[in-house]
């Protein structure tokens, strides 16, 4: 039998785009996994330029991005100046928080959820971490020939990629607490998108 459709609350990004594919709860939930694996990627890689218009969000509550012009720290800049720069490890902002739910489990809240996720990606990550900046680094060297330039930006992942401890330790925990609360209250990320919205448009 198919399952009774749950209307999300009002102002829900799900709502308007297809209420009978799923339902708010396992749209929330592809929300909350593919933002965990992309949050991941951005931290890991330095992905910038992440305004509205480059996260895509799709029918089923997944976001998507796009647009990699941005990476291993390069931001976007007006002249030779950066503007609004980026500071945040990765883009989660208020509205990403809201249709988690926040922190309160009793009220069904995912941010929790959110951060244990984000350490058991990050862990498993870390595990792989000189085959990814090995990756980075060969990448690096082709694009600009430059051994010193490439060997510094796979260092840089590597250590974005060092555990702070053992995987479910205090240390690594707050570790990947400190890095959620960074990006959470990161201003960078509410002026870049008013920056964007008043230049471009991009809501």
């Amino acid at each position: 039998t198919q399952s009774r459709t749950t209307h999300p609350p009002q102002g829900a990004p799900f709502a308007a785009q297809s209420p009978t594919r799923c339902t708010f709860e396992e749209a929330q939930e592809n929300f909350l996994r593919s933002l965990v694996g992309y949050s991941l990627v951005c931290y890991i890689l330095q992905i910038k330029d992440r305004h509205n218009a480059n996260i895509l969000l799709d029918r089923s509550g997944n976001i998507m991005h796009i647009d990699f012009g941005y990476v291993l720290g390069d931001t976007t800049k007006m002249g030779k100046v950066p503007i609004f720069s980026e500071t945040a490890p990765f883009k989660l902002s208020t509205e990403f928080w809201d249709v988690l739910g926040g922190w309160d489990l009793n009220k069904g809240g995912l941010g929790v959820k959110f951060c244990m996720m984000f350490e058991k990606a990050y862990a498993c990550a870390s595990l792989h971490r000189e085959e990814i900046a090995s990756l980075v680094e060969a990448m690096m060297l082709t694009l600009t020939e430059n051994p010193r330039t490439a060997n510094a930006m796979a260092n840089g992942v590597r250590q974005r990629l060092k555990m702070k401890g053992p995987a479910g330790g205090q240390l690594q925990q707050k570790f990947i607490m400190d890095l959620v609360n960074a990006a959470l209250t990161n201003w960078g990320t509410t002026s870049y998108d008013w920056l964007q919205k008043n230049m471009n448009g991009y809501r």
